[in-house]
């Protein structure tokens, strides 16, 4: 089963890597963690999608967007654990809700983190 859930995660990040193609963003993804999100974890430019749609949080009155990482090789995952805020482009968001896979080994390494804009631009 473990090669399975490899197999699939290679093939979203080869979707995701085709959806930003066409619909962006075009620049690196930053992995940022610490007080002040002053620490870059990493950067990606593979494997991940940040699609524009905004989503409501009712209960707390909240908008926030889908990150989407796939991990194959399963480096991402500690990163994505240390995560405080990613920055795409130009733009800072700080991390919602990360994906409850993200505490759990086995399954298809591709995690789903809410994230939401702080408007602090680099």
């Amino acid at each position: 089963m473990a090669t399975v859930g490899i197999d699939l995660a290679t093939a979203r990040a080869t979707i995701f890597d085709e959806h930003r193609a066409i619909f962006g963003p075009s620049g690196s993804l930053k992995i940022l963690s610490g007080p002040q999100h002053a620490a870059t974890e990493a950067t990606y430019t593979t494997g991940w999608k940040f699609p524009r749609k905004e989503y409501d949080d009712l209960a707390n009155g909240t908008k926030y967007r889908k990150l989407h990482v796939a991990d194959p090789d399963g480096t991402r995952k500690p990163k994505l654990k240390a995560m405080t805020a990613i920055q795409v482009d130009s733009v800072i968001h700080k991390i919602a809700s990360k994906d409850p896979h993200l505490q759990a080994n086995g399954g298809v390494p591709v995690y789903e983190i809410r994230v939401s804009p702080t408007g602090e631009q680099v």
